[in-house]
């Protein structure tokens, strides 16, 4: 176990089967207020936890509530062992598999040929991808309902996840963060973090590669998937300022919180 007090880094949890698990708090508001450290969690995929990795999270850091952010396919592939005294909720941000937002494609190899052959870069795929979640009503709605589950607060913590902890879950802690007040810099720090655990994906294509099973455009394009870009934030960024002017106005008319909404958030996860 790693506590990582720096107030410029995330704390991470370390235990089998907790990927890319680490608390939002410590952050720095622009009001010069600080995220709550404990009350709320960001994770990769969490269907291999053990069950002493899942007392240790109930227990010692008091995570009372699970929300899954992946989409039916993925949570049947992978379901999360019930933890003992942990609600557990399924929020899908998006209706369907998406090749490189959700990994429950059994054609992703194909996909990536064909995408390769037709000119698409990863860059420009994913960016697309982005703009799908941030666009979408479906995806508005529900990041409402987990923005509904932290209002509910009485007590206890929340940790809400995805299949990596990269780009649903990365989006989502953007909305949250935003939301908080923490400066926009901060935030693009934390979500370019999940780059620096995705080693296992990347030494994977590789090993591919160097088994000749995908070549090395493939390769390229895959391994690009593994890690977090700021490119794809900086465009879902860029598609909600010219559509609704700031963050804010797009929590309000987009995700719809109201003031009172942003202000209770304010009142239950800042210090």
């Amino acid at each position: 176990m790693n506590n990582v007090t720096d107030n410029r880094l995330p704390l991470l949890l370390y235990f089998h089967g907790c990927n890319n698990t680490r608390d939002l708090g410590g952050y720095k508001t622009t009001e010069g207020r600080t995220v709550t450290r404990g009350k709320i969690f960001r994770s990769g995929e969490l269907s291999k936890i053990s069950t002493h990795a899942g007392k240790i999270i109930q227990n010692r850091y008091g995570i009372d509530t699970l929300i899954d952010l992946r989409t039916e396919g993925e949570v049947s592939h992978r379901p999360i062992p019930k933890i003992d005294g942990v609600r557990y909720e399924n929020i899908p941000v998006l209706r369907e598999a998406m090749m490189g937002i959700t990994p429950d494609d059994a054609y992703m190899e194909e996909i990536i040929t064909a995408l390769v052959a037709d000119g698409w870069t990863e860059k420009a795929f994913m960016q697309q991808a982005y703009l799908k979640i941030v666009s979408e009503e479906h995806s508005h709605n529900a990041y409402k309902s987990l923005f509904e589950v932290l209002l509910s607060y009485k007590g206890g913590a929340t940790v809400f996840c995805c299949s990596q902890g990269r780009d649903r879950t990365g989006i989502a802690s953007m909305l949250i963060l935003s939301a908080l007040g923490v400066p926009m810099e901060r935030i693009t720090a934390d979500y370019l973090f999940t780059s620096k655990q995705a080693y296992r994906q990347k030494l994977l294509v590789s090993v591919l590669k160097n088994l000749r099973v995908i070549d090395t455009d493939q390769a390229t394009f895959a391994a690009a998937f593994a890690s977090s870009s700021i490119e794809r934030l900086n465009g879902a960024l860029c598609w909600i300022d010219e559509h609704y002017d700031s963050i804010n106005s797009y929590l309000i008319n987009a995700i719809g919180l109201s003031n009172t909404q942003l202000d209770k958030l304010k009142e239950l996860y800042l210090e």
